[in-house]
């Protein structure tokens, strides 16, 4: 059967918009058949104008796009809502009071309700469909229904939603920790779902992150003990497993309580763990030598420090925490140059008798002894040579090298009648610290005695002493008796027929665990075939020379010096006793030959630097 134009456009319209009559003049659509009382359009076909519009453009088809309550469509279908009722699109199917679909001018769908409130609604029942699916991050929140159970996509994983198996637990690591909380633990196993809680000895974790075999969280606050370990899914299913809280260290005693770095220390207490992370430091400085003997001793080697001073002692493990000595150990001053001895218990003594330096690892306060050289006695009826200067106290070093030099004693001599004076000491110094050579003895040429640390005899005749600035001066030639050098602990005396004058004293040092005298004042020489040499002063002053042939009256050296001085001798030659070497002691003036000739003066000992600290 076969319709005009007219009636199956009216018809369409008709059944469209209930019915209400419209005119076929009123619009024209062009290429379309009819079959069955149905008019069909072909897809292609351009309506003439770009658009028609039915009953005031509540039907618009403009460029292919179809509207329904617009004029504009700008989709393929778009349906604009004009009512004052909610719904904007329903589908019915069945009876009016049937299940529908709607869509609420909100844009949430409903099915089986005309008033949705969430962006689905489902009145009824609602089936998955099986998917292959691999989850990935695009299609998180996806639901499917796979294998006999609902599962969901986390963006990572499908996870079983319905009758899931419990969580289990292969491994807690590390098994302890410290009782102030705060270790990271890791606990592997399988079914762990998101959301789950971790409660050790009833109180929660915090929970970093959860995939499907492992979870990573930090342990809270607990007493010490073992305790249990609970994983709760949000479902109730749980297992449990144990971690273990360890009291924290303590320190008792740090042996020795002080030393250099270097010293290796014994840490006696209780709680000491062993293992990977096991850590000493001293004044906030790692330790060497680590070892763990037991949980109650740890032994470890102090590190480098610039300052002589109380550091805490700190002992660390990760499982159990720390524990601090204050104040448990105290570095000592550390150094290295000269001679190094400990024979003074708790002392460390460095000993100079030659130019060197003083290399200062670790800084702090130190004893020292510096003692200049001493001078030479004068020749030809001579005076003694005065002692070098004697400084000793406490000084303060730091990191640094401290360069020290020794002065040599007075060298000797063997004059003319116009040139009798002897040769002055030269200084010891260390960190600004200068003892000053002593002065020399007078001689026939020139009589009077030398200034220095302290002052040389006077010689032949008349001459005076030296005057002292770091000692004592030195005695006057008498009667043609020529006086004594002075020395660090006393001034020379004046020469008295038929004896020459006698060297001042030296000063008694312990510093380095012995009982010496330094810096003595040297004898003075006899004249006449009856006088006597002078004897050196206590501290190493050389013995003064003796007199001619006639007479066997030499002086004698000093014997209580760091080395003996020397005797003066007679006969032949009538030559004064040297100082001993290192003592800073002054050398014995000169006499006569048997032909009446100069003779050679005692030469003044070198000096000598000593630093202590304790060890």
């Amino acid at each position: 059967m076969r319709f005009t134009r007219e009636f199956l456009i009216s018809a369409l319209l008709a059944r469209l918009f209930g019915g209400a009559a419209v005119h076929a003049a009123e619009f024209e659509v062009l290429d379309r058949f009819s079959v069955d009382g149905y008019t069909v359009l072909r897809g292609s076909a351009d309506i003439p104008g770009g658009s028609f519009s039915v009953g005031g453009s509540t039907l618009v088809v403009k460029s292919g796009k179809v509207g329904i309550g617009t004029a504009g469509p700008i989709a393929s279908l778009e349906i604009v809502s004009t009512d004052t009722v909610s719904t904007a699109f329903k589908v019915q199917t069945g009876s009016i009071t049937g299940t529908e679909v709607v869509i609420s001018t909100a844009g949430k769908v409903g099915i089986g309700t005309t008033n949705p409130g969430a962006n689905l609604e489902v009145a009824g029942d609602i089936k998955l469909g099986y998917s292959a699916l691999v989850c990935a991050s695009n299609i998180a929140g996806t639901l499917r229904w796979y294998v006999g159970h609902i599962s969901v996509c986390n963006g990572t994983d499908w996870r079983q939603l319905d009758n899931q198996p419990p969580p289990t637990v292969v491994s807690l690591i590390p098994g302890s920790g410290i009782n102030s909380g705060g270790t990271a633990i890791t606990i592997s196993g399988s079914g762990f779902n998101l959301g789950l809680a971790v409660l050790i000895g009833g109180t929660a974790a915090t929970v970093t992150t959860v995939a499907g075999s492992q979870i990573t969280a930090t342990t809270p606050p607990g007493s010490a003990g073992e305790k249990v370990v609970e994983i709760v899914n949000p479902d109730g299913q749980n297992c449990r497993t144990t971690f273990a809280y360890n009291p924290p260290p303590t320190i008792e005693t740090v042996t020795p309580v002080s030393g250099p770095q270097g010293t290796v220390i014994t840490i006696t207490g209780t709680g000491f763990l062993s293992g990977v992370g096991l850590a000493v430091d001293v004044g906030g400085v790692s330790a060497t030598g680590i070892t763990w003997n037991s949980a109650t001793q740890i032994t470890a080697t102090t590190p480098a420090s610039t300052t002589s001073v109380a550091k805490d002692v700190k002992v660390t493990h990760p499982e159990t925490g720390s524990a601090t000595k204050s104040a448990g150990f105290t570095y000592r001053v550390y150094a290295t140059g000269g001679t190094v001895t400990t024979a003074v218990a708790g002392y460390r003594i460095h000993t100079f008798l030659s130019n060197s330096t003083f290399e200062v690892a670790t800084g702090g306060t130190v004893e020292y002894l510096v003692v200049g050289g001493g001078g030479s006695g004068g020749d030809d009826i001579s005076g003694g040579g005065g002692g070098g200067g004697f400084l000793t106290g406490t000084t303060s070093v730091t990191v640094q090298s401290y360069t020290i030099t020794i002065g040599a004693g007075g060298a000797a001599t063997t004059g003319t009648e116009s040139t009798g004076l002897g040769n002055n000491g030269n200084p010891s110094s260390f960190n600004s610290i200068t003892a000053l050579g002593g002065g020399a003895g007078g001689g026939e040429g020139q009589s009077t005695g030398a200034t220095g640390a302290s002052g040389g005899g006077g010689g032949y005749s008349a001459g005076s002493g030296g005057s002292g600035t770091q000692g004592y001066g030195g005695g006057n030639c008498v009667g043609g008796v020529a006086g004594g050098g002075g020395g660090a602990g006393g001034a020379g005396t004046n020469g008295a027929t038929p004896n020459g004058g006698k060297g001042g004293p030296g000063l008694l040092s312990t510093i380095d665990g012995n009982s010496y005298y330094y810096a003595g004042g040297g004898g003075g020489s006899g004249w006449t075939v009856t006088d006597y040499g002078g004897n050196g002063g206590t501290g190493g002053g050389g013995g003064a020379g003796g007199v001619n042939q006639t007479y066997k009256n030499p002086g004698s050296g000093n014997t209580q010096g760091r080395n003996n001085g020397l005797n003066g001798n007679i006969g032949a030659n009538g030559k004064g006793g040297n100082a001993g070497a290192n003592t800073g002691g002054g050398g014995g003036g000169a006499g006569e030959t048997n032909t009446g000739y100069q003779s050679t003066s005692g030469a003044g000992g070198s000096g000598i630097v000593i630093i202590r600290y304790q060890n």
